[in-house]
């Protein structure tokens, strides 16, 4: 009989961590393009995904620290560019991004939210 996987917390919460930052980084990277016109409807887009791929790189550098948070980085750059090549749309990669970011959100607590953060300012 085979036995369930079971992957960490913490292994788990830096894996949607790195999808987060994989489904966003080629929209946001898009913003930087110079062949790509920027109309209205696009900017959200471009918004939304630069948000993603910020807070994923800025919560996984704070919570992991310098070098795990800088791999996982890597890691989610490395995935989205798998992404950019299996040829996603705008809405579904950053679909997928928000989803990740939500798990992410709701299953830990990052440290800028713990109770001595919220005492110390209270």
């Amino acid at each position: 009989m085979l036995e369930p996987l079971t992957i960490s917390k913490e292994f788990g919460a830096a894996l949607l961590l790195a999808c987060t930052l994989g489904a966003s980084w080629p929209r946001f990277l898009a913003m930087f393009d110079a062949r790509t016109s920027t109309p209205g409807n696009e900017a959200v887009s471009l918004s939304v995904a630069a948000t993603m791929a910020l807070g994923a790189m800025g919560l996984s550098l704070q919570s992991y620290g310098l070098y795990a948070g800088g791999a996982l980085c890597l890691a989610g750059v490395s995935m989205g560019q798998a992404m950019k090549m299996a040829k996603l749309g705008r809405a579904s990669s950053l679909i997928i991004a928000c989803t990740f970011m939500a798990l992410f959100l709701s299953t830990t607590t990052p440290h800028i939210w713990k109770q001595e953060t919220i005492a110390l300012v209270q």
